[in-house]
């Protein structure tokens, strides 16, 4: 479905370039082997050829300044993450001796009681590091600063590949990797159920006062986000089940949002046929009476953002339950009480659009 909706997408914005599938591609590769490390240096590697496709794909619209824009911010940001996992990765070599995860583990299970202050600091210094990285990675406040820019100004059809394809390895690296932490993953829960909570309001709250499509399903992949970081942190049983079900549902949900963008806005004008940039500045309000001609496409729709926004009894309800259920059952009721409000106030802008496609003409 993926390649369909980018193969779609590309001949809508006259970007017929034989490179961008082979980058496509290789970032592909990239992810896959992202899967199976167990390191952190063959991880920076498996990152980095992906990211290093990502950039090309971010400036693939060499007619748009915006693109160029978008892949030097993702540049320099990148660059600044890459030297943070390169330095905690550094810093957890000296100190332990090994950057391979499960003797990571092993010597973390035991705890720092035997090593000096010292040590001990820079361990955790070296911890914050490749966490933030990760969280970088996968757009999480307060890392997500690059996003927005960065996703609105690249193609659509890359911004789809951006907003899809790392979610799940980065993810589960990022499981990995706060497991191998052992008894040290107590000392940053806390904060990471913190940082969970953050980006869920942040994502919401700027995607409310949104008038673009892209912002606003950029800012509220950024809020579905933070239910996958709050869990994330407790690492119990019943939460990373429950992120990797939040996080497949999450994959299928941006799949079909992406490609209705596309199909909705080639169907509703011709213009978007011979000018590319027509695409990637499409607002909510173009969206009005777009779909009320098609009933099938109209129950297609309201499934989407329904399921989404989190209303029973469509599957994403599901899913946000299973963690909201994870974080109480860990005595995180405040956070998960939050989430609530929070998730209760993002349906605005998911009935919004459904508002202005079905009733506004």
């Amino acid at each position: 479905y993926v390649l369909v909706f980018l193969s779609y997408a590309l001949k809508t914005q006259k970007i017929i370039h034989f490179e961008y599938y082979f980058f496509y591609l290789v970032a592909l590769l990239s992810l896959l082997l992202m899967l199976n490390v167990n390191d952190l240096l063959m991880f920076y590697l498996t990152m980095e050829a992906q990211t290093l496709c990502f950039y090309v794909l971010a400036s693939a619209n060499r007619t748009s300044i915006f693109s160029v824009e978008a892949a030097l911010k993702y540049f320099i940001a990148g660059s600044f993450f890459s030297a943070s996992f390169l330095a905690g990765t550094a810093l957890l070599y000296g100190c332990l001796g090994t950057i391979n995860l499960e003797e990571i583990y092993a010597l973390l299970s035991f705890g720092l009681g035997n090593y000096s202050i010292q040590i001990e600091s820079l361990v955790f210094l070296a911890i914050v590091l490749i966490t933030s990285t990760l969280l970088f990675k996968i757009a999480s406040a307060p890392f997500h600063f690059w996003m927005p820019d960065v996703y609105e100004g690249a193609p659509i059809s890359s911004t789809m590949v951006f907003s899809i394809l790392p979610k799940f390895p980065l993810i589960f690296f990022l499981i990995k990797w706060l497991n191998s932490l052992a008894e040290l993953q107590y000392y940053i829960k806390d904060s990471l159920v913190f940082f969970g909570v953050i980006s869920t309001l942040i994502g919401t709250l700027y995607a409310l006062k949104q008038l673009k499509v892209k912002r606003m399903v950029l800012y509220s992949s950024i809020a579905q986000v933070g239910f996958i970081v709050s869990a994330i942190g407790l690492e119990t049983n019943e939460s990373l089940s429950s992120v990797l079900f939040f996080t497949i549902i999450y994959i299928i949900t941006s799949i079909l949002v992406w490609g209705n963008i596309i199909l909705i806005n080639s169907s509703t004008t011709d213009v978007s046929l011979t000018d590319s940039s027509v695409v990637d500045s499409l607002y909510i309000s173009n969206f009005s009476n777009a779909i009320s001609y098609n009933f099938f496409w109209k129950v297609i729709f309201s499934v989407i953002f329904f399921s989404i926004a989190g209303i029973p009894p469509f599957v994403g309800f599901t899913s946000k339950f299973l963690i909201l259920k994870a974080l109480v059952l860990d005595n995180y009721l405040i956070s998960a009480v939050l989430l609530i409000v929070i998730s209760s106030v993002s349906v605005f802008y998911y009935i919004r659009i459904l508002k202005i496609s079905f009733f506004e003409t």
